[in-house]
């Protein structure tokens, strides 16, 4: 009788902490779902998560842009007038820099690194002085000054622009 009872006792033990943990994994798979929801839900509100790797996007643009510029320069200096490869340059700082600035908010003072482009302890304010003298040297002496402006202000130029660029070039950074 002792020895039906302690097995009754081991046995209602057993189920016990059988249900108990049934209810702990219920509870962290709905923890873990919740979680997961909240993360999916987020990402179009703006979040944490997706802010910053939008900023890592701005920042590999902004180093792209600046390359870019650079061998523009160079070209320019052997002779070379097309507008083309500027014209796309500033269609990238408008589209992956400024309108990320615009959409997130940042401020000018937040720092970023660029890898490429000279000087430290850089902020977005100082990388896109940076760009825009560089683009500006570039189009003052290819005659396009105006040009590049517009398509930086998204002017009507911008538009003009927009569909020559072939959908494949257009979201580079996305």
């Amino acid at each position: 009788m002792g020895l039906l009872l302690f097995s009754t006792v081991v046995k209602n033990k057993e189920e016990i902490n059988h249900h108990n943990s049934e209810i702990i994994l219920q509870n962290r798979l709905q923890k873990h779902q919740k979680t997961s929801n909240f993360i999916q839900n987020d990402k179009h509100k703006n979040s944490p998560i997706e802010s910053g790797i939008q900023y890592q996007k701005l920042a590999e643009a902004a180093n792209a842009c600046y390359l870019l510029l650079q061998d523009i320069k160079s070209e320019i200096r052997i002779g070379s007038k097309n507008p083309d490869n500027l014209l796309y340059v500033c269609y990238l700082v408008r589209n992956e820099i400024l309108d990320r600035i615009e959409k997130y908010r940042w401020s000018l003072n937040t720092p970023i690194i660029v890898p490429m482009m000279p000087g430290e302890n850089k902020n977005l304010s100082v990388v896109l002085n940076i760009l825009t003298q560089n683009i500006n040297s570039c189009a003052e002496n290819i005659s396009y000054y105006e040009e590049c402006h517009e398509i930086l202000n998204k002017e009507d130029f911008y538009y003009d622009f927009e569909h020559r660029v072939p959908p494949h070039a257009k979201s580079i950074f996305k």
